[in-house]
Parts: C-alpha cells; structure tokens; sequence
C-alpha cells in the first residue's frame, strides 16, 4: 500500500497546484490500478482487486447505483490496518460459514472479531435494512449463500429485485433522495456537511453526488450553497484519522450560519500535534465546489498562505481514476434523472 500511494502521489499530489501531501480532489486522479500492475507495483490479482474496490456499483443494465472508491491514501486511512475497514491481516477462519470471522464472541485475536468494518457494518445493514432477516446469509461462498451481487474486475453488479426491496424497505427515509430534503430547506433548514477524501468505508463520491444532485434540483451551486454547504477533507478517512489536518469545528459554523446569517466560506482544519508528518499543519476547508488554493509563497503547512475562492470549481474535475469510480457529475445525474424504474419501487421526485 505504501508503494501504491506514492505511485497515486507521483500522479496526483501536484493537480492542485502545490506538492504537500495532500490530494484535494481524489476523482481528478489519472492513474489506475492496471498501470500499477504494469509499473511491477501490483501484481495482476492484486491490481484486479484494487480495481473491484474503485469500481461503481451498478445495476443488470450498467446503470451506477453507488460510485466506487477513492485510490488515494490507502496506506493511510484505515483501508488495510488491522481490524479496521476493509482488510485485516488476519483471513476469514471459516470462508464458507455465513459468519466467516466467527459469531460475535469470537474474539480477535482468534478470528478477527467480525472481520473488517466493510463486511461487519455491511452484513449487518444488509440484515437489519434490507432483509430484515437476522438469519440471512450474506456470504457468497456461504452453504446457503443469498446476497446476489457479483463482483469482479470488471464490475460490481447488484440485481434488479435486491434493489427492488432496498427501496422498498426505505420508503420515506430514501437518504439518497435529494427531493426528500426540499421541505426542510424551503422552511429554512441550514446543512454543514463533511466527509474525508479519502475515506475508506463511504466513498466521498457519494457525497459528490448528492451535492451535485442538489446543485440540479435546486438550480445551481450558487443557489444550492444558500442552504447547503458540503466540506471534503483531503486525506482524511471515515469521520477522521488519515494525514490531513483532520480537527475542525462544523457546529460553530453552523452556528454562526443559523443565528447571525454568516454562511462559513472556508472552516479552519488543524492536524493534531502526534499527527506526522503533518504534525500542527492547519488549512482551509472550502466548500465544494472549491478547492482551498495555495498563495504560491510562504509556509505550505500555514493555513495563512491558503484561501477559498467563490468562483473556483476544480471539485469538479474528473480524470480517469474519477470516471472509472463514477466519480463525475454526468453519472451523478444520470442516476436523478434516470432513476430505477419506478415499478421497482424508486423514489419518486416530488
């Protein structure tokens, strides 16, 4: 992971105008996981698996249901640490059980607990919010395997029926609705909204899509930012950790928006002191669309020497990491606009 981040780095870290460490917008990336394994970095499985992980989750007819994940920070933002979120050094004890980590009082040390965070929260969504069957066996490789969903190099397929019933069983509380929001922002509602770039647990595309989605409904950036203002966290993971300035003070931005009317134009982001190598770095967050932009002089690590510009829209940009993750804005609004066919049960714009 190591070598991969510093391949992604070499491809990415400068796009934003400035080598720091930091990658702003991860779906402008133009590097994939097949360039890896030609640079001897990856082996061809390994490359194979890494593009699974980015690739979008998309319906029988190739319609993107969910983006993919972002390539950057791998080493760093929890996706192989030990009993974190998507690898674990330690493999699955009973492959074919439909608990292929153990049941929940098998400790870690002896079969990982429940397995990574990515299989253990998405098993158990999967049982509580979708099925609602505790019994349900997830596992593929299971001796009563039920989830039909394929995933390859290729692509990540979820059936018609099985997203169907998803939403089905959310009705009302279709989070990924952008109308469902309306009542709240035509009575005056304020949203300060965050994820990390590179979170490894919910892809920040999403979060990208939804804006994006918003920014259609509501006709506009500039009339979406009235009442929703979306911070991504360059490097950071899910909700913290990872090597960006990661501490930052959403409720008083709120605060200040809802009771005296000042909308936050960039939220200051502090790395903790133990937190190398940026150890004390501090920075802007701008609101997406922007990126924060370096001054071109002055201490890289200074928020001082960084700034939001209102007219600055390069979260927008794509390279071929973001399309191959469905990262873009094109396939953000082709899932509003061409939603699943209502006889499956879609969310019907209101």
């Amino acid at each position: 992971m190591q070598a991969v981040d510093a391949a992604v780095f070499a491809s990415c870290d400068a796009l934003d105008g400035v080598t720091d460490g930091l990658i702003q917008n991860p779906a402008a990336c133009n590097i994939l996981p097949s360039a890896l394994a030609a640079q001897g970095i990856l082996t061809t499985a390994q490359a194979n698996a890494l593009q699974a992980y980015i690739l979008p989750e998309t319906d029988t007819s190739g319609l993107p249901l969910f983006p993919g994940m972002p390539i950057s920070d791998l080493s760093t933002a929890n996706f192989i640490t030990p009993g974190t979120n998507d690898e674990i050094a330690t493999a699955p004890p009973f492959p074919t059980a439909a608990e292929p980590w153990g049941a929940a009082t098998c400790p870690y040390a002896t079969c990982g607990g429940l397995g990574p965070s990515a299989w253990s929260l998405g098993e158990v969504a999967i049982k509580a919010y979708v099925e609602e069957n505790q019994f349900f066996d997830v596992n593929p490789n299971g001796p009563t395997p039920n989830w039909p969903q394929t995933v390859s190099a290729t692509g990540n397929t979820v059936f018609p029926a099985t997203v169907a019933l998803l939403y089905a069983q959310r009705g009302q509380a279709n989070a990924d609705d952008p109308y469902q929001l309306m009542n709240f922002l035509n009575k005056g509602g304020k949203v300060v909204w965050y994820h990390g770039g590179s979170d490894s647990l919910i892809t920040p595309f999403r979060s990208f899509w939804f804006y994006e989605q918003l920014a259609s409904v509501m006709g506009g950036y500039d009339r979406t930012q009235n009442s929703v203002r979306l911070f991504i966290e360059p490097g950071m993971d899910h909700c913290g950790g990872g090597v960006s300035p990661n501490s930052f003070d959403t409720l008083q931005a709120l605060d200040k928006w809802v009771t005296n009317g000042v909308a936050p134009e960039g939220i200051l982001a502090t790395a903790p002191s133990s937190s190398a190598p940026s150890s004390g770095r501090t920075m802007p967050l701008c609101k997406f669309p922007e990126e924060a932009s370096y001054s071109g002089s002055g201490n890289v690590y200074s928020a001082a020497n960084w700034s939001c510009d209102p007219s600055d829209t390069r979260m927008l940009a794509v390279g071929t990491t973001g399309l191959a993750s469905g990262g873009d804005t094109s396939t953000a609004l082709e899932y509003l606009y061409n939603p699943i066919p209502e006889g499956l049960g879609a969310p019907i714009p209101y």
